[in-house]
């Protein structure tokens, strides 16, 4: 399977999807009938899950290919990388701790420009999240009820 520019995905890849909102990563790539009927699904799809831990039980989505086309889930680039990890290192250091475990994250956009990065901690008990400005100067706990981007994880056939 291809991004829409054409680039193979592989998986750990780290993508943004819903729209270029929220920062997933390539968990499966279900190209075969038996794997995409196997998890409940109709197409040829990717999981992407939404923390790059994939052990720590943190929810995934399944896109098809058109899918991935229409929501133009492509790659990060480094740089967007890099400010990804740096907000993630300022919340861990906000809570006290060397790193996130499991945690996803997302932004929101006014006139283009990111006017604030949403952190979701998928190892606490009620999904906690954190709200951290784009120039990481301030973060501060959210309601999760008004966090509009917890999901469910897929439920996969054994």
């Amino acid at each position: 399977m291809n991004y829409c520019n054409g680039v193979e995905i592989h998986i750990g890849d780290c993508v943004w999807w819903d729209g270029g909102i929220k920062i997933g990563y390539v968990l499966k790539i279900l190209s075969t009938e038996s794997e995409f009927t196997d998890a409940g699904l109709d197409e040829p799809s990717i999981l992407i899950s939404l923390s790059d831990n994939f052990d720590c039980g943190a929810p995934y989505v399944a896109y098809p290919q058109e899918g991935i086309v229409d929501d133009g889930i492509e790659p990060l680039l480094p740089d967007e990388i890099r400010d990804k990890n740096e907000v993630l290192s300022t919340v861990a250091e906000w809570l006290g701790c060397s790193s996130l475990n499991c945690s996803g994250i997302g932004c929101e956009y006014r006139s283009s420009v990111v006017s604030r990065w949403i952190v979701i901690d998928y190892s606490s008990k009620d999904y906690q999240s954190y709200e951290v400005s784009p120039s990481l100067d301030f973060v501060g706990l959210l309601d999760p009820d008004h966090v509009n981007f917890l999901y469910k994880p897929l439920n996969l056939k054994s």
